[in-house]
């Protein structure tokens, strides 16, 4: 708070004057302190900094429901310490970044819902963005892996139809072939997916600028019109969007 320095007067009832001068110290409300952050930057800030939480618990079910630790336990941890830690518990999250929180919640459809939300969240506790480079190099791999009596692990291998075939001195065999399945990883279609995901994390920035960013929607955070990399892939990457 500011305070300013004002004079007053005091009034003598009897003598129906005005007598003497005296200071009086005013407290004035300061100025909130707006900042100033691109909408990546915000989300870091809150889902990072603030720790915020996307719940879509429409229903209210889970409302009331946390973890609960009972007087016993504490104090068996208070004697297997040796002594009581002062203080404890957590400070709460900043309202600006609960906001911020719930329009990533809402995200629609058509910026990916909630797939795409849980994909913003992650990205800004992480402090980055989704990897856009993908496998270029094609891969042959197992499918699964199976755990051997020694720690090891092995290729899964799985038993084929039975076949007959004719060995020596005209006898009929039979057995059963063993195969690997396999899958093939990488290539052209693992960079078009991890492009893909990125521009689509990138509309929703871009829808959640537009959202955040309106007058009086946040208190104590002005978003900016700076964007991450539209195509980082390209040589321009280093030139910073606006909206």
């Amino acid at each position: 708070m500011k305070q300013d320095v004002v004079q007053a007067m005091g009034f003598d009832r009897q003598s129906g004057r005005v007598v003497g001068h005296r200071a009086v110290r005013v407290a004035q409300p300061m100025r909130r302190v707006v900042r100033e952050m691109p909408i990546q930057r915000a989300l870091e800030w809150a889902f990072g900094v603030e720790h915020a939480r996307i719940d879509f618990d429409l229903t209210g079910a889970r409302q009331f429901d946390r973890v609960g630790v009972s007087p016993e336990y504490v104090l068996m941890q208070r004697a297997r310490l040796g002594c009581n830690v002062d203080g404890g518990g957590v400070s709460g999250v900043h309202p600006d970044a609960e906001l911020i929180a719930a329009a990533v919640e809402a995200l629609p459809e058509g910026c990916g819902g909630r797939r795409m939300a849980v994909l913003v969240a992650e990205c800004a506790r992480a402090g980055g963005a989704p990897d856009w480079r993908g496998d270029e190099r094609r891969r042959v791999v197992p499918k699964g892996w199976d755990l051997q009596d020694d720690g090891s692990w092995s290729a899964h291998v799985e038993q084929g139809d039975e076949y007959r075939f004719v060995a020596a001195r005209s006898r009929v065999r039979t057995g059963r072939a063993t195969y690997c399945p396999v899958s093939i990883t990488g290539g052209v279609w693992s960079v078009a997916a991890a492009r893909r995901a990125y521009l689509g994390w990138y509309g929703a920035l871009l829808h959640l600028a537009h959202v955040v960013g309106q007058p009086g929607y946040l208190s104590s955070v002005a978003i900016t019109g700076q964007l991450p990399p539209l195509s980082p892939w390209k040589k321009e990457f280093d030139v910073p969007q606006q909206i």
